[in-house]
């Protein structure tokens, strides 16, 4: 910085601290150093304001004062250059944060040194410090700048992550909602899929948008009139077919619920044509409404999407049983069983109510068809799962009996009993 200025009227030489306000030699007070570093520091920040944090770091170092020390420091500028607080021509205060030089400023010429001097290197040299004065200012509001900016960014990248975190967040409260609704969905009782019923509607309002919450609201509505409408009989017992046959899906306000679920599950298509379980509860809805042939094309769109979608060989099934092909639906029980037994670890809420009764039903069908070996198999292979099967065990006994296998069908009939304290009936 150039060693003498021009504040306003005023002259200040700071090397050697002199501030001289008039001609006259009377006119001129040398001031402490301390008074020239704040001084110095107004000036570099000119014309904007310098905090006190700053001014006290800047000409005290790293020594620990009070503002009251740098309050006596600007009070000292002010008598020197003859200033008003209250009515400041050369240093604003600005309450609570800093101090601000008003004056116009301008470096003036070394006059001894210049004197021998060539105009034209004069006026150079003044041009020279006047530059150095406005760089100084000029990289001083560059770093300003640039602090603003950093602090920007890191304030955005602060908010960005604060709402990273709480997208994150209300995504997995979502999700985990969801999957209880498709938890209690596959319970196969009516107090679940009730419950069901009622996540899968808070999580559409939630997210309108949610394929999966819309499918599976479809879903739920068709297994309420398939297994609990009142005219249901034995709702562990009712299938498709005998849904169909008994009309429970002909009444006006079943035609009202499956008209409700048949939008849900084309919005669901649409919203998500690549997801195996829109198809599904699409084909669903199809199946009660006695479209079979555009349910088989949703059925095997989610085989294609998913070959293990075992829900979905199972309903299809259903409709080969419809259609009179026992051996196509025993097929695909089997499939479904399969699949099952591969899911079965990661997904096992789902599959569990499931499992060991689609497996009896196949020994069952074995049977019917005449294969008693073959449903021996299986009736032995749902028992190891779940030992105390009660459609298993009966069904296992018979077959043994009809072998000629009295004790241990016996023997499976009184443990099951012992066991459950229950009286099953073993005999055919």
């Amino acid at each position: 910085m150039t060693q003498k200025l021009q504040l306003g009227e005023v002259n200040v030489d700071l090397s050697l601290g002199v501030i001289s306000t008039g001609q006259n030699p009377t006119d001129a007070t040398r001031v402490e150093p301390k008074c020239i570093a704040v001084l110095a520091e107004l000036v570099s920040a000119y014309p904007l304001m310098i905090s006190k944090e700053d001014l006290i770091k800047q000409a005290w170092g790293d020594v620990i004062v009070s503002d009251d020390a740098l309050l006596r420091v600007i009070s000292q500028l002010r008598k020197a250059l003859k200033d008003n607080a209250r009515s400041p021509k050369f240093i604003k205060t600005i309450p609570k944060r800093g101090y601000q030089l008003i004056c116009s400023v301008k470096a003036l010429p070394n006059l001894p040194a210049e004197e021998n001097m060539p105009n034209h290197q004069v006026e150079e040299k003044r041009d020279a410090s006047q530059g150095e004065l406005v760089s100084h200012q000029l990289r001083h509001r560059v770093t300003l700048l640039l602090a603003i900016l950093i602090l920007a960014a890191v304030a955005f990248s602060a908010w960005a992550w604060i709402e990273h975190r709480r997208g994150s967040q209300e995504e997995t409260l979502f999700t985990e909602q969801l999957e209880r609704a498709d938890n209690f969905y596959h319970q196969m009782r009516q107090a679940d899929n009730e419950m069901a019923i009622s996540l899968y509607q808070q999580s559409i309002a939630m997210r309108p948008d949610s394929a999966e919450a819309q499918s599976g609201l479809a879903n739920a509505i068709v297994q309420r009139l398939l297994r609990w409408s009142p005219d249901v009989s034995n709702p562990q017992q009712t299938s498709m077919r005998e849904a169909l046959e008994q009309g429970l899906f002909a009444t006006d306000s079943a035609t009202v619920s499956l008209a409700r679920a048949q939008s849900l599950a084309l919005r669901a298509v649409e919203l998500s044509p690549n997801n195996p379980k829109t198809h599904k509860a699409l084909g669903f809805v199809l199946t009660a409404q006695g479209d079979f042939a555009a349910a088989k094309e949703h059925y095997e769109q989610a085989l294609q999407l998913d070959p293990d979608a075992w829900d979905v060989l199972i309903n299809l099934a259903g409709i080969y049983d419809i259609e009179g092909q026992p051996q196509a639906a025993l097929n695909s029980y089997q499939r479904a069983y399969a699949a099952m037994s591969r899911r079965y670890d990661v997904d096992i809420a789902k599959i569990r109510p499931w499992h060991s009764d689609i497996g009896t039903l196949i020994a069952d069908r074995l049977v019917l068809i005449n294969k008693p070996t073959e449903a021996e198999i299986w009736y032995r292979k749902v028992l190891a799962n779940e030992p105390l099967h009660i459609g298993a065990t009966v069904g296992l006994s018979n077959v043994l009996r009809s072998q000629g296998e009295l004790t241990e069908a016996n023997s499976l009939c009184r443990n099951i009993n012992e066991r459950l304290a229950v009286e099953v009936n073993c005999y055919p």
